[in-house]
């Protein structure tokens, strides 16, 4: 068990150890770092639910698992891990795994496998991470660590003298042009 990766997804998850443990119907202790060793004694339902609330897979849980659950590729996985970012790219809103799996024609355990090798290695994103967002869905955004705040300020100041007219504001300015010429 990998207990820096738990916390991480952890975090990325937006649970506390306390909501988790109360949405799997397991005592928060359990879920305690100093105590994930035990997590193999949990029923395999609990398992899997864990691992798809923490998009990991469940032999990353409970490595006795690993032998009974064949893994895809490394290859194979980072073809997923691309094709899953493609995806969350074109996408204009937050996508369910189920949306993305529906779309891509993948079962459940290919989409947490694409998304888990994703995470695993951000540079496939490029300057992307995926997020994800209340109530579990997954959205492609840009990373947060690649410029600095002042740097992102710069450009969300520089991207604001760039935006199209709204169509109010198109109107109003049409209006003016046309009262200036009717006045010459």
């Amino acid at each position: 068990m990998d207990h820096h990766l738990f916390q991480i997804r952890l975090q990325m998850g937006a649970l506390t150890i306390w909501e988790l443990g109360d949405l799997l119907g397991i005592h928060p202790h359990l879920l305690h770092t100093m105590q994930l060793e035990y997590l193999d004694r949990l029923p395999i339902r609990v398992i899997i639910e864990l691992a798809r609330h923490l998009d990991m897979h469940p032999a990353d849980l409970v490595a006795d698992l690993e032998p009974h659950m064949p893994r895809q590729q490394a290859g194979e996985l980072a073809d997923d891990a691309r094709a899953l970012l493609g995806a969350l790219a074109h996408a204009a809103v937050p996508l369910l795994i189920e949306d993305i799996a529906t779309a891509l024609q993948w079962n459940l355990e290919r989409v947490y496998a694409a998304l888990d090798h994703a995470h695993a290695h951000p540079e496939l994103a490029g300057p992307y991470t995926i997020e994800r967002t209340p109530p579990g869905t997954y959205v492609l955004r840009p990373r947060l660590d690649l410029l600095s705040r002042t740097q992102q300020h710069a450009i969300h100041i520089a991207a604001d003298y760039h935006q199209p007219l709204t169509e109010e504001e198109a109107t109003m300015l049409l209006s003016v042009i046309w009262c200036g010429r009717s006045q010459e």
